[in-house]
């Protein structure tokens, strides 16, 4: 039993076999810095966050140095929402490791829900600088510069994502989201097909290309990109409200 077993559980979801490998390597090392953090993780996806944060606290209170138990808990607070904390434990697993991209690629996620965008931005930043070929970098700027209302400059962090790879699916699919928002028809049906040629299941895209073939007034077309989602998804009630408004626009 090695704790590349306990990867390997962990990255399948599998929590049942993860909580058990981990719990047998804590007996043979219970300071563990690596192990503690595991055993937070695992406890919190399994639904049990009070133990899991209880845990992470033992670590950080026992290695007060150890950048991976603040990320660690401040991924903990992440996912609860306590964006404020989340930013406190990532600012202080930066200032013990600032060389890690996903510190700061983290903090700016959580900067960005407490709508900071400035220094959201600037982490965005920094963490491009140490892991500039890391497509989902790109994305995830980009995405919050589209929620913050900046389309144009989330089109460019889009552009950069598909620079990386042509075969960015999702690239696509976000940079036609800004075009819509921009009510780019055009662009954003072309970046939509992209994203459907790359992943023919995308059911998002054939939902929102339905959408701008829609505003531009063509709901034939419209209607058939919804029946596309129902192919897929014959539970996505959008689809069907979508649909329904065409085909009354049509007088059916």
């Amino acid at each position: 039993m090695k704790i590349t077993d306990l990867r390997v559980a962990y990255g399948q979801k599998d929590d049942n076999l993860a909580l058990s490998l981990c719990n047998l390597l804590l007996e043979k090392s219970p300071k563990s810095i690596l192990l503690g953090c595991y055993l937070a993780r695992i406890l919190f996806r399994q639904g049990d966050q009070d133990s899991a944060i209880q845990e992470i606290n033992r670590v950080v209170k026992e290695h007060p140095w150890s950048a991976e138990a603040y990320f660690t808990r401040g991924d903990l607070y992440f996912d609860l929402k306590y964006f404020e904390q989340a930013v406190i434990n990532y600012s202080k697993a930066i200032r013990l490791s600032p060389g890690k991209y996903a510190f700061y690629y983290n903090r700016a996620l959580a900067l960005s829900n407490q709508r900071n965008f400035s220094a959201a931005y600037d982490d965005f930043d920094q963490a491009i600088s140490l892991k500039p070929d890391y497509k989902k970098l790109y994305m995830a700027k980009g995405n919050s510069l589209r929620d913050w209302g900046y389309y144009d400059n989330a089109i460019m962090e889009y552009d950069l994502a598909i620079e990386q790879n042509p075969d960015y699916s999702a690239a696509f699919y976000n940079r036609g989201i800004a075009y819509l928002n921009k009510e780019d028809w055009d662009k954003a049906i072309s970046d939509f097909t992209k994203a459907i040629r790359i992943d023919p299941k995308y059911k998002e895209a054939y939902g929102n290309r339905g959408l701008a073939f829609s505003h531009k007034g063509d709901h034939h077309t419209a209607i058939e990109n919804y029946t596309k989602v129902l192919d897929i998804d014959p539970e996505d009630y959008k689809a069907y409200n979508n649909r329904g408004v065409d085909y009354r626009c049509l007088g059916e």
